[in-house]
C-alpha cells in the first residue's frame, strides 16, 4: 500500500499545504481453475481493468501458466488499485 501527496510549495510569505492525498495498493485475488479434460492447457498472461459501477478502479494481471489434465490449481491475480 502506498500513500503519496503533492509536494509542499514554498513561497516568500507562506507554505502551501497539499489539498489532496493519493492512495494506491495491490490486492491479490486467488482463483481456482479446474481442468477436467484429458489434456493439459497452457494459458497466456491476461491483463484487464477492474471496474465498480462503471468506474475504473485499477488494473489486474494474471501471469501465464500451464495446467495438467484432471487438476485444480490456484492462480493468483494481482490488482493494482489507483
Amino acid at each position: 500500500m502506498g500513500i503519496n501527496s503533492p509536494k509542499l510549495t514554498l513561497t516568500a510569505d507562506c507554505i502551501q499545504n497539499p489539498t489532496s492525498v493519493f492512495l494506491s495498493f495491490n490486492i491479490p485475488m486467488l482463483f481456482s481453475v479446474d481442468n477436467p479434460n484429458k489434456v493439459g492447457n497452457k494459458y497466456s498472461e491476461s491483463r484487464f481493468i477492474v471496474m465498480y459501477r462503471r468506474i475504473p478502479l485499477g488494473n489486474a494481471f494474471i501471469p501465464d501458466f500451464y495446467q495438467d489434465a484432471h487438476i485444480v490449481c490456484q492462480v493468483v491475480a494481482t490488482i493494482a488499485v489507483y
